[in-house]
């Protein structure tokens, strides 16, 4: 202010004595604004984040063998203790008490069933009662439903009258030694007084359950909006709870597109598999699952169960808290939920991804949505997220070796809570933790304790305030994460080749977002359904799981399989088709052993070509032709490798075994293996009877010695070579340069060890 007052400044003393007076009270004036800003600044009190909003603090990564078991192993033992004095006598109250319900039960409904005017019921005819694995799924809510959606992409030329003949003929009519095979399909579910049965619809038409979509859809975005539409809406109750709309001329090219809508309390998703599989496609693919850890560890966990069961339900329901995160809080739902699901991807890739980290493919996938949930928590704002919780089906059927003819439909499976370790940075970390949180769920008997729980208050509280309980554990949880396999070849549906299926499983009333995964033909889909106001573009969590896929993918590009020869194998899809796994068994036998011979004759012109009596020119030929004598042994190595394998795939599939190399893809079911260190689990149930210990992860380490190795047997000729002359020598060289020889690799001694 000086400066521009002295640019005015005139020669008049009083002028310059008023400016200087102007110039204080300004300066005073502005010293007290500043003051009396600064106090309002101090007193106000700053906008306070919301908690769901909220990062959490940063926790260091501890690996399994440096943490402390003895805190673990303490509150393990005072847990099993309390269990034991408590669960086994209420355990054994309510087995008594069940039979006495479930006869007064039957009898009312009986009664009441016929006095209503339903004579069909009446006599000796048996009403079959919906068990209380299916009737937990009966309680819809005004805007969610408990209907899965599945998508099948057909090729062009199938329509609806050729589907429907399909399904009567092979499914609806199916006929074994006890009846109908699949007798829910022309079932509707009728209530009665005191539950819920099964009932013979008797107007029961298929067009009205397979028909063609009036509405027209051309592109992924209109089918993606009609099935929003879809999953708002119910499903007739007065018929059986199933439909498929056919929807033709689907893309670019014109494909025909199958909307198969079903409750989810008239069957699983692996029963549907099945039946697609075994029953509906035009070659039988005989789809058996590998033994699931689920059904193989059940008589098990049953005991285990008894004791910890009612304790460890009773803190599911008051100890543990809802989660509160970005995606879950307080705020009501639309009830509109949108949908979106990715392109095909390559299994070969997560194949990888697994052999090499030594875990399963479900945990590969678990890690893949637990960093795309992670990158969209950091997108909207929250940079460090808390860990969520996930509700996760696991199926308790055991498989056998034989093959089913008929499967059998139901519900078959326990849906339990586990933790998704959004809060860990780095994509191989959360790997090693998503495998330890599977561990901990596999040593457990929570899906048991579950599916005991849903059986024993489904049968003895009423529906309502059963299905009340199991909702409050449910919507603790922030998403739901289902893993179906699907068969693996190809499936034909009336000479059209099924492309492509994808699926959502729905979720939970307060739950808002759903993930599923479902593998086909060598690919797996994601698909992702969430209520609009939780995730108005589910497309970026497929995006973002599909980044994260490819980012474990390069992070381990340089990794090898344990057991894997460095150079990469040079059988492609198409090569690998035609001369390995289209030839008959004796032509792969033939093949081994003249891929055998071949060796041991290109073996023995190694070990003669080493011979010192060469001159100057043939060693300098002898030099330059070592590259082609690498390569060739290592092509044949290469192919003994593959038709070695195939071999043993074949003889395995005629002895009726299955094989063990791969884990299933739902790697819940895996059997855990066995490790010299050992640490408590963190589950509730985890510790009953077998003193709380469980194994740990293993380390990410490559065998010195490959499990693959080649064993050439010896032969009277490699025992004991004849001494050739310097002659013979030349001569057995010569051919072998003027041959169709080539190599690339190694050195003679990696022959010598191979034979």
């Amino acid at each position: 202010m000086q400066g521009n007052y002295s640019t005015n400044r005139t020669t008049t003393g009083d002028m310059e004595a008023d400016l200087q007076v102007d110039d204080c009270s300004a300066t005073c004036s502005s010293r007290k604004q500043d003051k009396i800003f600064s106090d309002n600044q101090v007193n106000k009190k700053p906008n306070k984040m919301p908690r769901y909003m909220q990062s959490v603090p940063i926790q260091p990564i501890i690996h399994p063998v440096d943490r402390n078991i003895l805190w673990s192993f303490l509150l393990s033992v005072i847990f099993v203790v309390i269990a034991i004095i408590t669960g086994i006598p209420f355990v054994m109250f309510l087995t008594l008490l069940i039979p006495l319900v479930l006869f007064i039960r039957h009898a009312c409904a009986k009664y009441c069933y016929c006095r209503s005017g339903n004579r069909g019921g009446c006599g000796n005819k048996k009403l079959h009662f919906l068990s209380a694995v299916d009737a937990f799924w009966l309680h819809d809510s005004d805007f969610n439903r408990f209907v899965s959606h599945c998508i099948f992409f057909v090729e062009r030329g199938m329509n609806a009258e050729k589907l429907r003949e399909l399904v009567l003929t092979r499914v609806i009519s199916k006929q074994y030694s006890m009846g109908l095979a699949f007798p829910r399909f022309t079932q509707k579910i009728s209530p009665v007084s005191t539950g819920y049965c099964w009932v013979e619809d008797e107007n029961f038409a298929l067009k009205n359950h397979i028909f063609e979509e009036h509405k027209r859809i051309g592109s992924k975005r209109e089918l993606e909006d009609h099935l929003t539409f879809l999953m708002g809406q119910p499903m007739s109750q007065d018929r059986p709870l199933w439909e498929i709309r056919v929807v033709p001329n689907f893309g670019k090219a014109r494909d025909t597109v199958f909307l198969f809508r079903v409750h989810l309390a008239v069957s699983d998703g692996i029963s549907f598999v099945k039946i697609l599989g075994n029953c509906l496609a035009d070659s039988r693919h005989n789809l058996r699952l590998k033994p699931r850890y689920g059904g193989t560890t059940f008589p098990f966990n049953i005991f285990r169960a008894l004791m910890v069961g009612p304790l460890t339900f009773l803190t599911w329901l008051l100890y543990f808290r809802r989660d509160c995160n970005l995606l879950q809080h307080s705020q009501r739902l639309s009830g509109e939920r949108v949908v979106s699901w990715s392109r095909n991807i390559r299994f070969s890739k997560i194949q990888r991804i697994k052999q090499i980290t030594r875990s399963s493919i479900n945990d590969v996938l678990l890690s893949a949505v637990t960093g795309s949930l992670r990158a969209y928590f950091q997108q909207n704002g929250v940079e460090h997220p808390p860990d969520v919780t996930m509700n996760i089906p696991v199926d308790l059927r055991f498989e056998t070796t034989m093959v089913e003819s008929v499967p059998e439909m139901g519900n078959r499976y326990a849906i339990v809570n586990t933790r998704l370790p959004t809060n860990t940075e780095g994509a191989i970390p959360r790997l090693w933790e998503v495998r330890h949180l599977m561990e901990d769920l596999k040593t457990s008997a929570d899906s048991v304790v579950m599916y005991g729980a849903v059986h024993y208050l489904f049968n003895l509280l009423p529906y309502a305030l059963a299905s009340w309980l199991f909702r409050v554990i449910h919507r603790k949880a922030t998403l739901i994460y289902s893993n179906l396999p699907g068969p693996d070849d190809a499936v034909f549906l009336g000479s059209h080749r099924l492309k492509k299926i994808t699926f959502w499983m729905n979720s939970s009333v307060e739950v808002p977002v759903s993930i599923s995964v479902f593998s086909y033909g060598g690919s797996i889909n994601l698909s992702v359904a969430a209520d609009k106001m939780v995730i108005p573009n589910p497309k970026v969590i497929v995006r973002e799981f599909n980044a994260q896929i490819n980012h474990l993918s390069r992070l381990l590009s340089k990794r090898r399989i344990p057991g894997e020869h460095r150079r990469r194998s040079s059988f492609t899809a198409e090569r690998r088709r035609e001369e390995i796994l289209k030839p008959p068994l004796q032509q792969i036998e033939q093949k081994l052993h003249d891929v055998q011979d071949e060796l041991r004759e290109i073996t023995l012109r190694m070990e003669e070509a080493s011979n010192p009596d060469y001159s100057p020119s043939e060693f300098r030929q002898l030099t330059a032709s070592r590259e082609y004598l690498s390569t060739k042994v290592e092509e044949l190595k290469e192919e003994f490798s593959e038709l070695l394998m195939e071999l043993r795939r074949r003889k395995s599939l005629a002895d009726g075994r299955v094989s063990t190399e791969d884990e299933d893809n739902d790697g819940l079911l895996r059997r855990s293996r066995k490790r010299a260190l050992s640490i408590t689990g963190r589950r509730p149930s985890l510790s009953a009877v077998t003193s709380s210990i469980m194994s740990t992860a293993r380390p990410l380490t490559t065998p010195t010695t490959p499990h693959h190795s080649i064993f050439i047997p010896p032969s009277p000729e490699m025992d004991h070579p004849e001494s050739p002359s310097s002659d013979q020598h030349r001569s057995l060289l010569l051919d072998g340069l003027q041959g169709r020889i080539t190599f690339h690799g190694h050195e003679e001694d990696s022959v010598e060890r191979m034979c």
